[in-house]
Parts: structure tokens; sequence; C-alpha cells
């Protein structure tokens, strides 16, 4: 079955996780993020998610998958909300994954050197989609039930995102390349 290792999510319940499976979400959002300028070893990702959120993998192996620097913000720092975004200029990021409600504390300049934001684990207002959505900056709406995936579905900002036909990298609700060496996904369509 290969390697495994588990990922636990804010019900602290955990989720089993081939590493082919784990590579295979990576080079996944690599063919949709970025792709005219793709991240690299010039980049600066934000760490400020808590590790027991799921989407906190996606933090840690974006930096990873394409050699850019994982930059762990301190957790009272991240708490305080609003403090955050003038860190985020003064330590470079790039890229951020986080909730609509945080970055919503931040001025939109705190985003000013970020060329990719991805938001997912809660509704993303279109108030604040207009006010980061600028030219020279990729935003994404993004959504992963966690006993799939920490993203299943993925859209450019601007449009609501559904489970399913609006999946850039799956065949369906279920993402296959999760599923498919999972063995409490046995019977389940991916189509």
């Amino acid at each position: 079955m290969g390697d495994l290792y588990l990922r636990f999510h804010r019900h602290a319940k955990g989720v089993a996780v081939q590493h082919r499976s784990a590579a295979a979400f990576v080079d996944a959002e690599a063919r949709i993020f970025l792709q005219a300028e793709p991240l690299g070893p010039q980049d600066r990702v934000l760490a400020g998610l808590s590790v027991a959120f799921d989407a906190s993998c996606e933090e840690m192996w974006l930096a990873w998958r394409h050699g850019a620097c994982l930059v762990p913000a301190p957790r009272a720092l991240v708490r305080t909300g609003t403090d955050l975004g003038p860190w985020l200029i003064s330590h470079g990021i790039t890229a951020v994954s986080t909730v609509p409600t945080l970055a919503a504390l931040w001025p939109a300049e705190s985003l000013e050197s970020v060329r990719l934001l991805i938001f997912g684990g809660e509704a993303c207002p279109p108030e604040l989609a207009e006010r980061l959505a600028i030219p020279g900056r990729e935003v994404w709406n993004t959504y992963g039930p966690t006993e799939a995936t920490v993203v299943a579905c993925a859209a450019p900002l601007g449009g609501p995102v559904r489970s399913g036909s609006d999946c850039p990298w799956t065949a369906g609700t279920w993402p296959w390349w999760m599923l498919k060496d999972c063995p409490s996904a046995k019977g389940r369509s991916a189509n």
C-alpha cells in the first residue's frame, strides 16, 4: 500500500494519506496556480495556519514542491489578525493560503508583494474578492472536504466554487488521486 502519514483536522479525526497522493496533490496545484510564472526559490510562502487545520498542508507542500521558502508566522501574531498584514510586507511574503476572514482584516497594501492568494475554509465575500484580485496577483477560491483532500475544487476568484464539475483536476465530486488507494473509498465512483 505504500508509505502513509496521518493528517488531522479541526474535528480531531485523522485521515491516512499516501505519499504519492500528497505528491499528486501538489502536482495538480502546480498545473493550475501561476501557470505563466510558477512559484520558485525566489518566493516566500506564509505558514500562518495552525497545523491542526488541514489547509496548513497546502502552505507547506506548496512551498516544498516549488523550492520556495516557507516562512512561519508566530501564532500570537496570526491571532491578532490585523498585525499580520504589516508582517507580510516586512517578510517579503509572495504566496498566502488563508481564510477570507483573516485576509479581510489586512489593508490591501499588506499584500503588495503577494502574487498568489488562495482562499478556502469558508465562503469568500464578493467585496473582498473585488478588493484583492488585482493585476499581477492570482486569487483562487478553493474547497475540499477534509475526509477526501485538502482541496478538491479550485476556481479563480470571481465566481462560486462547487464540487464536481468546477474542479479542474477531478472527474467528479471525489478526487480520484486521493481516493484511488484509500480503503474507505472502495465502491465510490470518481465520475
